[in-house]
C-alpha cells in the first residue's frame, strides 16, 4: 500500500522512541492457590486440639508436626491394638507349643492346624486395626488417643482454625497448607 492509501485510511506511523515503563502495573484480577498443591488438614473424627505448633505465614517442611489432637476413638483403637498384639503373642506361643507336641507325637496334627489358623486370624485382626488407625491419621504405636497432623508437603500455612482446647468436628478444616511457588 502506498503512503497516500495509508493516509486516506487514517493510519498514522511514528518512529519508535525509547521510553521508560512504569514499575508497577495496576490490573484487576484474582490470585488463587494451585488446588493440586493445597492441603486442608482436618480431624477425621471427634477430637480435641491439644497443641498447635504453627501459625499463618509459617513455612513448613514435608512431614513436619503441625498440631496434636486427642480422640477417644483413636484411644480406643490404640488400646485395641495393644490387646491384639498380646493375642498375637499368645497365638505364636500356642503354635510353637503345638509344633513341639506334634513332633513328639503327643498332640494330633489337627491341634497344630487350629493353632496356626488362630495365629493367622490374630495377625489379620491386628493389621486391620492398624489400618483403621492409619486411616484416621494416628499411629498404632501411640497411646492416650493422641495423634499428630503433619504437613503432606513443603509449603506455607495459609489458614488456621486450630485453637488449643477447642473441639474439632470430623472434617472440620483446622489448618491449610499451600505451596506458594505456583499461583493461579
Amino acid at each position: 500500500a502506498s503512503a497516500g492509501a495509508a493516509q486516506e485510511a487514517g493510519i498514522e506511523t511514528a518512529r519508535i522512541d525509547k521510553r521508560r515503563f512504569a514499575r508497577t502495573l495496576e490490573v484487576v484480577g484474582q490470585l488463587a492457590f494451585d488446588q493440586n498443591r493445597l492441603a486442608q488438614l482436618s480431624a477425621r473424627g471427634e477430637a480435641q486440639v491439644l497443641d498447635v505448633k504453627v501459625d499463618v505465614g509459617d513455612e513448613v517442611k514435608a512431614g513436619q508436626a503441625l498440631a496434636t489432637l486427642g480422640s477417644a476413638a483413636v484411644g480406643s483403637g490404640q488400646a485395641q491394638i495393644a490387646s491384639l498384639e498380646a493375642r498375637l503373642r499368645a497365638a505364636r506361643s500356642a503354635v510353637s507349643r503345638e509344633e513341639a507336641l506334634v513332633q513328639t507325637g503327643v498332640s494330633p496334627r489337627k491341634s497344630l492346624e487350629a493353632a496356626q489358623a488362630a495365629l493367622a486370624v490374630a495377625q489379620g485382626d491386628l493389621e486391620a486395626a492398624r489400618a483403621v488407625l492409619t486411616a484416621a491419621g494416628a499411629s498404632s504405636a501411640g497411646t492416650g488417643g493422641r495423634y499428630v497432623l503433619t504437613a503432606p508437603f513443603a509449603g506455607t500455612v495459609v489458614a488456621r482454625d486450630a485453637v488449643i482446647g477447642r473441639s474439632a468436628a470430623p472434617g472440620q478444616t483446622l489448618l491449610e497448607i499451600a505451596d506458594l511457588s505456583t499461583m493461579w
